[in-house]
């Protein structure tokens, strides 16, 4: 449900990016509540929040750059993919993590196929800056407050469309879509 008046959750997104902003590298990830310092001052339950789903953010992207990298690396590699069939087993895994099926790539895939799958997979296997992760959160979850950030890990409201994926809004007969539970 859209509030009215975003204004608040405008100036703590300002805050947040602000405090990210001021840690010294970007491979820094805040980890001590008492480290972070912003413009604006921050509750402590807003610090924790930055300093408890940060580092899953980081931790994501940089799964996401492994898999990047390693797509990078075997886009021109047909012939010992494809042909000599190393390697094709961790791109299937690959396609599937990202849902593009179990044997996206075959021993009959051709070379122009092959070279627009890996591009295909270069477009979806791509990560998003942990800045406008955490804001999207925040703004999402009020902070982690919501109650499917809280009972199912549900901190985007992301929804899923199979019965059993999620949980329905309250009071909602015969939903259509489901808030999707991770773990």
């Amino acid at each position: 449900i859209m509030r009215r008046n975003r204004l608040p959750e405008i100036i703590s997104l300002i805050a947040l990016i602000l405090t990210i902003s001021s840690c010294q590298s970007d491979k820094q990830i805040p980890s001590d509540p008492a480290s972070i310092k912003t413009v604006k001052k921050l509750t402590d339950s807003h610090k924790k929040f930055i300093t408890t789903f940060y580092p899953n953010a980081a931790e994501a992207n940089q799964k996401i750059k492994l898999q990047r990298s390693m797509l990078i690396n075997l886009k021109n590699d047909y012939r010992h993919v494809i042909v000599k069939n190393r390697k094709r087993d961790r791109l299937n895994d690959l396609a599937k993590e990202y849902r593009f099926g179990e044997n996206f790539f075959t021993d009959t895939t051709s070379s122009a196929s092959y070279s627009r799958k890996i591009d295909t997979l270069l477009y979806h296997v791509d990560y998003i800056p942990e800045k406008l992760v955490m804001a999207q959160a925040i703004i999402e979850s009020g902070w982690g407050r919501s109650k499917f950030a809280r009972e199912i890990n549900n901190y985007f409201g992301i929804h899923c469309y199979t019965p059993g994926c999620g949980r329905a809004a309250t009071g909602v007969e015969n939903p259509r879509f489901w808030v999707k539970a991770f773990p």
